[in-house]
């Protein structure tokens, strides 16, 4: 069927129609089946929600006719009209060539924009920042935050695994969790988050560990707007899931280079065992934590007196 697809279309009657062996379809019915065969190949629920986004924008954009001169114009007005960021540019076109793959046209497969590699990362969280948020949360009573905070900066586990996490989860100390690239991982609760934890919920022995108003298991999006608003609460312009993750990761290997230099060890033998933590399969991926943020560039920057 993947030859079967025609990359024209018309647009009638407000309704956008694909040509489909020489017939009419529905973009929705073309998307549908675009949707199903992500399922069948293990994609989470936000990449498909993501992929089949792009899709419809792109055909609605160019009237449903798809071809290399229309999706070059669709790239300059993401770049030239809207100013997107070049990597959400980039997400946009990795998002629309893999539909192209999908219905063998990879000839059509646009070129993403190259971007300077950062030797920094923006809006890292530091371990002053991180502890003073500890702070305000327990201050302002927001319990179930605090110890979503606790969870992320101490076990490095991404948004989409937190909110899998049961209380017998704490109780044992451990986790194996499907997680993103349909991978089987396991996560470890420090001792003293057990602790933390434990004290929290009580006597509760089973269920979701963080729940939303509902008494249900919290969602991703509850989590984020969580954040969203203490990030303006608290005036913590880089505060977000994904940077409690990264900050893990910057303080573990922190921690982990002294013990090791310390103790006399080769300092890049932490590398793999932060890899296995985060649940990285390639070791690039975590070099990523070596490179300083712009708050410790700065710093260096405040020494020069001369």
């Amino acid at each position: 069927d993947l030859m079967l697809y025609s990359a024209t279309g018309t647009v009638s009657g407000g309704t956008l129609a694909i040509l489909w062996r020489g017939k009419p379809v529905s973009l929705d019915a073309l998307i549908d089946k675009y949707c199903k065969s992500m399922i069948d190949r293990n994609l989470s629920d936000n990449t498909i929600v993501a992929y089949t986004h792009v899709v419809r924008s792109v055909y609605t954009y160019l009237d449903g006719k798809i071809d290399k001169q229309g999706l070059l114009s669709w790239k300059s007005w993401m770049i030239d009209e809207k100013k997107y960021k070049p990597s959400t540019i980039n997400l946009y076109i990795i998002a629309f060539n893999q539909y192209l793959k999908y219905i063998n046209q990879p000839n059509l497969c646009l070129r993403i924009i190259k971007v300077p590699k950062k030797n920094y990362l923006d809006n890292a969280i530091s371990l002053k920042t991180y502890n003073k948020l500890k702070e305000n949360l327990l201050s302002d009573n927001k319990a179930m935050l605090y110890h979503i905070v606790t969870t992320f900066a101490t076990t490095g586990v991404r948004v989409s695994e937190l909110v899998k996490l049961n209380v017998e989860d704490v109780l044992s100390g451990m986790v194996d969790i499907h997680s993103k690239g349909d991978r089987i991982r396991r996560i470890y609760f420090p001792q003293k988050l057990i602790t933390q934890l434990k004290e929290w919920i009580g006597g509760r022995t089973s269920g979701p560990l963080f729940t939303g108003k509902d008494g249900q298991r919290i969602t991703i999006s509850a989590v984020k707007s969580l954040f969203a608003r203490a990030k303006k609460r608290y005036k913590i312009p880089g505060l977000h899931c994904h940077a409690l993750r990264h900050f893990f990761a910057f303080t573990w290997l922190d921690r982990m280079s002294r013990v090791r230099q310390k103790s006399g060890q080769r300092q890049y033998g932490v590398l793999p065992i932060l890899a296995e933590i985060l649940g990285h399969r390639s070791l690039d991926t975590v070099f990523i934590y070596l490179q300083p943020s712009t708050e410790e560039l700065k710093a260096y920057a405040d020494r020069v007196d001369w």
